[in-house]
């Protein structure tokens, strides 16, 4: 008799190990995505607080910021792309803009859209209060 020593996984210890790795997996995807969309808020923040700079500064000339509206070339979506950014309110001496999630983004339904306005008062909309989001 010719004994080898093979060492070889039988189908159901590759099954039990395919198997541990779905549990695991079905854990840690939901939690990866919502860490995912969490950190592209910050994409949203960053945008709205350099358009605000960017509006102060040429409101420092020309004292109205219809006026900086209508100079300045203004993006339309957030440095990333993740947001939609929109002006809410343009008055002479105030204004309030926003940034909307746009698609993967929009699947945050805890903070779904970010407000800022002339003097820094900080909103947002979605489930979760402004200062979970901001």
């Amino acid at each position: 008799m010719n004994k080898t020593n093979s060492r070889a996984y039988s189908l159901l210890e590759l099954l039990l190990t395919l198997f541990i790795i779905g549990i695991l997996a079905g854990f840690a995807l939901p939690s990866y995505e919502t860490s995912l969309l969490k950190s592209r808020r910050v994409d949203a923040k960053s945008s709205l607080y350099d358009l605000s700079s960017r509006l102060k500064e040429c409101y420092l000339t020309s004292y109205d910021y219809r006026l900086c509206v209508a100079k300045l070339n203004l993006p339309a979506k957030s440095q990333q792309g993740f947001y939609l950014l929109s002006s809410l309110q343009i008055q002479k001496d105030h204004f309030r803009i926003r940034a909307t999630a746009l698609k993967p983004q929009d699947r945050d339904f805890d903070c779904t859209s970010f407000t800022l306005s002339s003097n820094q008062l900080e909103q947002a909309g979605g489930k979760s209060a402004v200062k979970d989001c901001w």
